[in-house]
């Protein structure tokens, strides 16, 4: 079977999770797999670890910009009812989007017509989709060529911000796949529970080769540190962070927190305003975009992660971040939020520690305690590893996700 595996930007530095999606179906299944992007990743966004697959994409954006035009033309006095009418579908709901939105759907448009004579032509027997730019083009293709598509929803943008098409999309799907429990609750609400038979739970793998050598810090560094990992946007909850830290410095305590991620430059400039406000230049350090090696090496060195998920505007949030389940398999306590689904995963004292979000005083007391009783984490970090091991082996969620993509 031969499947077009189609994101935005691909090989991804954010999306590791989705690199090595794509590294077991093309290595480890019987699925003859090719990846497609609308365009390569660039500068800080390339991922070190899995540059070689840049090499190997299809590319539509410059790449195949004459051809999407040529073949746009080409359907249209060819199959011009056809053409309109998959134009009508794709458009119903145009006027509950902004004009911004509209122009990128209709270039989503004439990416998808396209890639249905280039599947058509390269022999393609199916589709599968990662975001919403990419199923938004598979939708498209699939209108127009009848190639069948699955896709996985994610969380922020995907779902818990407006898609207009996201019924269309999961109405014409083969499949729909996502990656926690609460996502799944929240797709067939929104949904009204019309498509609840196609809609799978495939949790993210992790090689759990990776992780055979963690071992449970047994006492704080001096000082404590603290380390979050997540791009700068709003529903990170960094603010909460610092806020919460500014109470332990009150109280005399002293630590180092350190934050992995990139992202919007006014959300940056807006932590370090805060770290300047409060003093901070000492304790705090913005590491920036980091590949999965780094990410692992500052895992290991961290006393607790700390992800202090929330909602930001018009719902936009967290469904349940990958660096949980990476602290998780090296045994660092994690601390978190009763959000989405990160309370199906953690449970508040038994395997993590939960705190209400946009609580900061909340937050402080979880980590005041570590600094008397942070020996007393060895039970809670093994229990939170033995259930990353039982639910995120990589070999036994992807042979998962194989399964449904050739059924």
């Amino acid at each position: 079977m031969k499947i077009a595996f189609l994101d935005s930007i691909f090989p991804g530095l954010t999306t590791t999770f989705l690199n090595r999606e794509f590294e077991y179906l093309k290595d480890r299944s019987s699925i003859d797999v090719h990846p497609i992007a609308m365009k390569r990743p660039q500068g800080d966004f390339i991922n070190q670890e899995y540059q070689d697959y840049i090499g190997i994409t299809t590319y539509l954006r410059p790449d195949c910009s004459s051809s999407i035009l040529l073949y746009n033309l080409i359907a249209f006095f060819t199959q011009p009812l056809h053409y309109l009418f998959v134009l009508r579908v794709i458009f119903r709901f145009a006027h509950r989007m902004s004009i911004v939105n509209v122009i990128k759907l209709y270039f989503h448009f004439l990416c998808g017509i396209y890639l249905s004579y280039y599947l058509k032509k390269n022999h393609f027997d199916a589709i599968h989709a990662h975001f919403t730019t990419a199923t938004n083009i598979a939708l498209v293709a699939h209108l127009f060529s009848k190639i069948p598509y699955t896709f996985t929803l994610h969380a922020s943008a995907d779902l818990y911000l407006e898609d207009v098409l996201l019924d269309l999309k999961v109405r014409y799907a083969r499949k729909v796949i996502t990656n926690n429990r609460y996502n799944i609750d929240h797709i067939n609400l929104i949904t009204y529970y019309r498509y609840r038979e196609k809609i799978h739970l495939i949790y993210n793998g992790l090689n759990l080769d990776h992780f055979h050598d963690s071992a449970h810090k047994i006492e704080f560094g001096k000082p404590p540190q603290f380390l979050s990992v997540g791009s700068f946007v709003g529903f990170k909850g960094y603010p909460t962070v610092i806020k919460a830290l500014d109470k332990l410095k009150k109280n005399g305590f002293s630590f180092k927190y350190r934050i992995i991620g990139g992202g919007s430059s006014a959300e940056k400039s807006m932590i370090e305003r805060l770290v300047k406000e409060y003093g901070f230049e000492e304790n705090v350090i913005l590491l920036g975009r980091q590949p999965f090696a780094v990410v692992r090496s500052e895992m290991v060195n961290c006393d607790a992660l700390i992800m202090a998920c929330e909602t930001f505007q018009n719902g936009e949030k967290d469904g349940l971040p990958n660096a949980i389940i990476e602290a998780m398999l090296l045994r660092r306590p994690v601390v978190s939020t009763y959000i989405s689904d990160i309370p199906n995963i953690i449970q508040h004292g038994i395997n993590g520690y939960l705190f209400p979000e946009k609580c900061d005083e909340a937050l402080a007391d979880i980590l005041k305690y570590f600094y008397s009783h942070y020996g007393d984490t060895s039970e809670v970090v093994e229990r939170a590893h033995q259930l990353a091991v039982q639910t995120f082996n990589a070999e036994v969620n992807y042979k998962a996700l194989e399964a449904l993509l050739i059924e």
